[in-house]
């Protein structure tokens, strides 16, 4: 379901409309989708883990160094970049939970066993879809606001981050992770489980990944004013990759791309010492740099191609390899396959294609103190294009 979105005013705020609710201002909305916060300033899930996560489940509202900030410099228009580049990966994970709800149904029913939580996951991540998409068209409409009245940037930003869609969307997906959570606990109670029930168990786990990505785009929008440098901490790089290969299953990618299991990875792996970046802007990375092989080779209709995600130390740098046996990158495209990194360029083709994916890698890369280039052979078999990334070592190893 995709929502039409109008315009409404109160004073002087821009309000998102939603048709489906009969044009009302989104603020007047009082449904199930809604967030009951008393201060409206955190959202967070109480429910329990089903897989150990590297970030927390937490959402501030506003971003508590912009709340406490009087003087706020953010080019807004990159933040809608950033905003429609992270809900783009956000969203393709939609048609995947969509599915599985339809396999897990079935499963349940077979099984014979009914639970109020699944009943409200699928409506949960309907509207939790519709109001993502309605959130980011109103971004792009205080955007233009902005640029034509120079209206004061905080005010803008305090308001993006307290509106009612903002919340509402937060809350669909809190509700959507809360009710598969409880699912998964109903079904881990049941003393002799059925080959069917066991089943459900692994597919509520599937769920939960795709509901991290998800989570990961919340947190990397509440992260706005920290640019791409974001919250740094120690990372270990193998780890970082580690994870990221257990959510690629979770995407469109393993159709297109045959990628290292997690136990493929680990038998390879070297110990390495830490690099000074954010864990979710990492993630970012390796997801944006799989997609991004995937769809070369989805263009070129090619199925089962290796990808492999490599580190080794180099002297006081950590050096990864993302290595991809596709196509390669079409000189008559790219004179030189670094112009892949360049901001609006893009060798795909379509209105959705803003050739942002590889810019914000560069920059996240070189926010890290770190550099980026590409290597590519095309239509040479097994060759394809590599994306070499080194990140400094960080000084407390």
């Amino acid at each position: 379901m995709n929502p039409l979105l109008g315009v409404g005013k109160t004073g002087s705020k821009l309000l998102p409309r939603d048709e489906a609710n009969g044009g009302q201002n989104v603020s007047d909305i009082n449904d199930d989708t809604s967030v009951n916060s008393p201060d409206r300033t955190t959202l967070t899930s109480d429910a329990g883990t089903l897989r150990p996560s590297t970030f927390p489940p937490t959402l501030t509202v506003p971003p508590a160094s912009l709340a406490n900030s009087n003087n706020v410099s953010i080019d807004f228009s990159a933040f809608c970049d950033r905003v429609g580049a992270e809900h783009h990966d956000a969203m393709k994970v939609v048609p995947s939970i969509q599915l599985l709800l339809i396999d897990l149904q079935e499963e349940l029913e077979t099984a014979g066993f009914e639970s109020n939580a699944f009943e409200s996951l699928d409506g949960a991540i309907t509207s939790y879809a519709r109001r993502s998409e309605a959130f980011c068209r109103w971004v792009d409409l205080i955007a233009g606001r902005i640029k034509d009245e120079r209206t004061d940037l905080q005010e803008e930003f305090n308001d993006v981050f307290t509106s009612a869609i903002y919340l509402a969307m937060a809350g669909s997906f809190l509700r959507f992770r809360d009710n598969l959570r409880k699912l998964n606990d109903e079904l881990a109670s049941v003393v002799k489980p059925s080959e069917r029930i066991v089943n459900s168990i692994a597919t509520c786990s599937r769920l939960d990944d795709n509901a991290e990505i998800i989570l990961r785009f919340m947190n990397m929008i509440r992260k706005f004013d920290l640019g791409y440098k974001g919250d740094p901490t120690l990372v270990d790089i193998n780890d970082s990759i580690r994870d990221a290969l257990g959510y690629f299953p979770t995407d469109k990618v393993v159709h297109y791309l045959a990628i290292d299991t997690v136990e493929q990875f680990d038998s390879n792996r070297q110990n390495l010492p830490k690099v000074l970046i954010d864990p979710d802007i990492l993630f970012k990375v390796w997801l944006n740099l799989a997609t991004n092989a995937c769809e070369e080779c989805e263009k070129f209709r090619l199925t089962g191609v290796s990808f492999k995600i490599s580190a080794r130390q180099d002297g006081n740098y950590i050096e990864v390899r993302a290595e991809d046996k596709g196509p390669g990158i079409d000189p008559g495209v790219a004179a030189n396959p670094n112009m892949i990194l360049e901001r609006g360029f893009s060798t795909k083709t379509g209105k959705n294609n803003r050739g942002l994916g590889m810019d914000i890698i560069k920059q996240i890369v070189e926010e890290a103190g770190g550099t980026i280039r590409v290597e590519s052979k095309f239509g040479i078999p097994d060759s394809g294009a590599t994306i070499i990334i080194r990140l400094p070592v960080a000084p407390e190893n």
